[in-house]
C-alpha cells in the first residue's frame, strides 16, 4: 500500500488509470475496464496487490489452496489487476518506463533453509512454463530465473491463472510507456526502442513472440505520457 509515486511507471499507470483511462480502454478494445481493487482508494492511496490477497482472490472465486506448491505465500505485486466490463476477461499488467525497470532476481549470499525451499519452489514453477512455451531450462538458469526473473514469474502466473479460472480469459499486459517525463533522460523515447528491447530479450529467453501472443500477452510499447496532465496528489 503506499500513496500517489512520485515518478516512473507506477506514477504514469495511476495518470493512465485515473485521468486517461480511455487510452487504456482504446488499446485493448473495451468500453470499460475496471480495477479488481480499489484505485485509489477514498483516502487517496494506491495499492498493488498479490493475486493471493484476500480481497483478490474472494472476487475471483479462489482461496489459498488454490497457490499450495506454486509459490510461496509472498508473491510478486501486480502494477495492476483489472477486469471487463463482463468481468470474463482479466488483465495483468506490468508497467514500465525505462529499460532498467525490468529487474532480475535479488540471491541472497547465505539463504535460509526457508528461502532454498521458496527458491525451489519457485524454480519448478518457472521451468514448468519455460516448457509450456518450448524452453527447456535448468534451475540455474540466467535468463530465466536471474536476469528476467520478473519477466518469467509474470508468465508462470499468467499460466497458473489461466488453470485456475477455464471459463475466463487471462490476459498478460506488458505496459511500456514512452517520454515519461519524470525519468528525463532514462526514459524510454520510442516505440522501437522497446520493441528492440524486447525483441533481445526474446532471443535470450528463448521465446517465440507469436506464441506468447497467441496466448494472450500483450506488449504495449507506444503509450506517450509526455503530455499527460498530472493532478494527482503526492
Amino acid at each position: 500500500m503506499e500513496q500517489c509515486s512520485e515518478k516512473g511507471s507506477k506514477r504514469m499507470l495511476q495518470l493512465l488509470l485515473t485521468e486517461h483511462k480511455e487510452i487504456l480502454s482504446e488499446k485493448l478494445k473495451e468500453k470499460n475496464i475496471e480495477s479488481l481493487y480499489l484505485f485509489p482508494d477514498d483516502n487517496g492511496v494506491f495499492h498493488e496487490h498479490q493475486l493471493n490477497n484476500k480481497i483478490i482472490m474472494d472476487k475471483l472465486g479462489l482461496s489459498r489452496n488454490d497457490w499450495k506448491n506454486f509459490w510461496p505465500a509472498r508473491q510478486p505485486q501486480w502494477d495492476g489487476i483489472l477486469v471487463n466490463e463482463n468481468k470474463n476477461t482479466i488483465y495483468l499488467i506490468e508497467a514500465k518506463s525505462h529499460k532498467g525497470e525490468i529487474g532480475g532476481r535479488y540471491s541472497p549470499k547465505k539463504p535460509s533453509d526457508q528461502q532454498i525451499k521458496n527458491r525451489e519452489r519457485i524454480s519448478e514453477s518457472i521451468q514448468k512454463v519455460a516448457k509450456y512455451y518450448d524452453v527447456q531450462i535448468e534451475d540455474d538458469n540466467k535468463f530465466w530465473l536471474k536476469t528476467y526473473y520478473q519477466i518469467a514469474n509474470r508468465l508462470a502466473f499468467q499460466h497458473k491463472l489461466k488453470q485456475l479460472l477455464p471459463d475466463k480469459t487471462v490476459k498478460l499486459i506488458f505496459l511500456n510507456f514512452i517520454k515519461d517525463p519524470t525519468w528525463g533522460k532514462k526514459a524510454v523515447q520510442t516505440k522501437d526502442d522497446w520493441d528492440k528491447k524486447y525483441c533481445d530479450i526474446f532471443k535470450e529467453m528463448g521465446l517465440d513472440k507469436k506464441k506468447l501472443e497467441n496466448q494472450g500477452v500483450i506488449f504495449i510499447n507506444d503509450i506517450d505520457v509526455s503530455s499527460f496532465n498530472d493532478n494527482l496528489k503526492s
